[in-house]
């Protein structure tokens, strides 16, 4: 589960980092940038606890 969950975490940081690049070379319009950045924030935060705790 913990492998999952950081796998999906670092996919969406991701998700979070290469849309605006592909929107500034104009590679990828405005609205879908905003969609894939937004999915990817939530999914950000739900995975990165259960891979970032404690142990």
């Amino acid at each position: 589960m913990k492998k999952l969950a950081m796998l999906i975490g670092l996919a969406a940081l991701a998700g979070t980092i290469v849309p605006p690049a592909l929107f500034m070379m104009k590679q990828m319009p405005h609205t879908t940038m905003q969609i894939v950045m937004l999915v990817s924030a939530v999914a950000w935060f739900v995975t990165a606890p259960v891979w970032m705790k404690a142990e």
